[in-house]
């Protein structure tokens, strides 16, 4: 009768959504490999890669450091103005290879109690923690003194 037909259909109609459950669930985990596949292959590629020309001329310019802030500071300057130009000269001219330290983080690898007095007055400068506590004249008799110790 009719309902055995019924019955029959429902059967054949449960086997073929189980089968297109199950084929489904094969291509989602087949697409998710590929896909965690392929991004292995061009994160591997990415980090293992050879320096572009664009970054290796960028890298031959930056390494030699010599930028405005190796220029004199101009004696013009006062103030704060005066106290960034004079510790950023210094930091490209005596320490050129210690860029990527944070003012205290330089003064601690390289303690000097001129260098001590710079790096306050800087932070106070530049972060604007307050007034710089070196008169102009201190500062242009720091930065002498720091002429004086630079490798020629």
């Amino acid at each position: 009768g009719p309902s055995e037909t019924t019955g029959a259909m429902e059967a054949e109609t449960e086997v073929i959504v189980r089968t297109v459950e199950v084929s489904m669930t094969l291509v989602n985990i087949l697409v998710i490999t590929a896909t965690l596949s392929l991004l292995s292959l061009l994160l591997v590629r990415y980090l293992t890669r050879k320096p572009i020309k664009k970054e290796i001329e960028k890298d031959k310019k930056t390494s030699v450091f010599e930028t405005r802030e190796t220029d004199v500071p101009d004696s013009n300057l006062t103030g704060s103005e005066l106290v960034k130009r004079v510790y950023r000269w210094i930091r490209a001219k005596r320490y050129p290879a210690y860029r990527m330290l944070t003012p205290y983080e330089l003064l601690a690898a390289h303690p000097s109690e001129n260098l001590r007095r710079i790096t306050d007055a800087f932070v106070r400068a530049e972060y604007g923690f307050s007034e710089v506590k070196l008169s102009d004249e201190e500062v242009r008799s720091l930065f002498k003194e720091e002429i004086d110790r630079v490798p020629r």
